[in-house]
């Protein structure tokens, strides 16, 4: 739940393909949720 929250968010500002994709991989694999939080952080 959170994660698609965290990833909704920024899918409304700018980089909505990035974290589109980061999606897909947090749907492969749940251990990249971490890089998400951070990229998200990093590029806002």
């Amino acid at each position: 739940m959170l994660v698609w929250i965290v990833a909704v968010i920024p899918f409304y500002e700018q980089e909505g393909l990035y974290y589109t994709l980061t999606l897909v991989l947090i749907n492969m694999n749940p251990n990249h949720t971490v890089y998400m939080l951070i990229g998200r952080l990093t590029i806002c």
